[in-house]
């Protein structure tokens, strides 16, 4: 992925997500000269972002990022800065892990709304606001994606049928797999298989 463009907010902040509700992470190449202005503006968000300069690096850089790594760190023990922890963010944080983790356990069985909230000890309502907050999608919806990325794993590693593969990955019958894979890759399991699935 190509990126050219970066949006950012009057206080600086980049307006583009760096991470999806399966993988809390992005990764993406980009030459500085492309951009309009020739550079990468100034900008921050919150999550770490590690860049790799895979072109036009000057001689010893490693040793020069390793000295400016080392001075961040002088920096934050001299001044006594300490991690600050939100006890009230740390238990929904764990609350997300135990009902995420009950979904990848289950994910192949029947999922209820009641179970997944019953797995981080909420709501149903609650529930929802967790995942819409912390991942952008709704408790089921999620459900639907994660069937959808394992059943993609099947087809390509397995010689299973579209049938089998959908009960499997707990969908309750091949149209409604057939359906939901077709809204989400753009094309059926068998031609997904076909063009992916080493000979």
């Amino acid at each position: 992925m190509q990126i050219k463009q970066f949006g950012i907010g009057k206080d600086l902040r980049e307006l583009t997500d760096h991470h999806t509700a399966l993988l809390p992470m992005a990764c993406y190449q980009t030459e500085i000269r492309s951009h309009v202005q020739g550079y990468v503006p100034l900008h921050w968000h919150e999550e770490v972002q590690f860049v790799l300069i895979v072109k036009g690096e000057p001689p010893f850089y490693e040793l020069q990022a390793s000295c400016r790594l080392t001075e961040i760190w002088r920096n934050l023990i001299m001044n006594g800065l300490e991690p600050e922890y939100d006890q009230a963010e740390q238990l929904k944080s764990v609350r997300m892990k135990e009902m995420l983790d009950w979904i990848h356990a289950h994910y192949a069985d029947k999922v209820t709304l009641e179970a997944i909230a019953a797995a981080g000890a909420l709501s149903r309502s609650e529930c929802c606001r967790y995942f819409k907050r912390m991942l952008k999608t709704t408790p089921m919806n999620y459900v639907t994606d994660y069937r959808l990325q394992k059943s993609k794993l099947m087809l390509r590693q397995s010689d299973l049928s579209v049938t089998e593969v959908a009960y499997l990955n707990g969908f309750s019958s091949t149209s409604n797999y057939i359906e939901r894979f077709r809204q989400s890759a753009k094309t059926t399991p068998l031609a997904y298989r076909k063009r992916l699935k080493p000979e």
